[in-house]
């Protein structure tokens, strides 16, 4: 081993890269050439020292050097990321759980319903029920899915064409009185109409999806998520009550509060 010294300025540099923490001598005018291991209770990892070349020194395809970081593989994760930061709050009354993917910034909100029930009086009414409420600020709701089953107590439906109901999730209950969903009570998922057979299918899909994104001012009060069904005066015969099971997948992101 050779070592030719103009001067040597030691620099710590203390830094985490798969869980190796190490310092090393960085040349003024150093020409240095071997391997050291590093062994302190770790896995030990060859590194490559740094030498007139400029390469810098590598730990598991990772190459540092003056500059930055170079990574030489792909990122390869085993599972989908969750976070706990920046998150809304889940109505446990409704809910049964949620998961909250993301990196703090980027969210997506997984909520899991487990026979969610909605009950609606004969006559051409709507029901809502509040899911999740998200934090403070302008909320961009870049997409959302559900993906649920409904399973109605009793048939108390009409004949066909007499025979649906709507579903919708918005940010408001819905409240327009005539059995359908419009405006912020259908402006995370637009209204789904469901056909129950003259009122003989008691469990039907309820699927449908956000279309385009949506800017969602929460600034003075929190934005909420709202499953809103209903039925028209016309389709009914009779109160009835829905269980809904499944999961609503939501992306969005806080674009800040003010």
């Amino acid at each position: 081993m050779k070592r030719k010294y103009a001067f040597v300025e030691i620099l710590a540099v203390a830094m985490l890269v798969s869980g190796v923490c190490f310092a090393r001598t960085e040349r003024g005018d150093l020409d240095y050439t071997g391997k050291h291991r590093i062994q302190h209770g770790i896995e030990t990892d060859t590194i490559s020292e740094f030498n007139g070349s400029g390469n810098g020194v590598t730990i598991d395809s990772v190459v540092i050097k003056d500059g930055g970081i170079t990574l030489t593989d792909a990122i390869v994760s085993a599972a989908t990321p969750t976070t706990s930061y920046g998150l809304g709050a889940l109505n446990t009354t409704n809910v049964t759980s949620v998961v909250e993917n993301g990196d703090g910034l980027t969210h997506q909100t997984v909520i899991t319903l487990t026979g969610t029930a909605t009950a609606i009086a004969d006559g051409g009414f709507e029901a809502s029920q509040m899911l999740y409420t998200f934090p403070a600020g302008v909320i961009n709701i870049k997409s959302v899915t559900c993906d649920i089953t409904a399973t109605m107590d009793t048939t108390n439906f009409n004949a066909t064409a007499n025979d649906l109901y709507n579903f919708a999730l918005g940010s408001a209950i819905n409240d327009d009185g005539d059995g359908t969903i419009s405006a912020t009570g259908a402006n995370m998922v637009p209204n789904i109409s469901v056909d129950t057979g003259s009122g003989q299918t008691r469990t039907n899909a309820v699927e449908g999806f956000l279309v385009s994104p949506v800017n969602l001012d929460g600034t003075t009060t929190a934005i909420s998520m709202y499953a809103n069904w209903a039925v028209p005066a016309a389709n009914d015969n009779g109160a009835n009550t829905n269980h809904f099971t499944g999961t609503i997948t939501v992306n969005w992101e806080n674009a800040g509060n003010y």
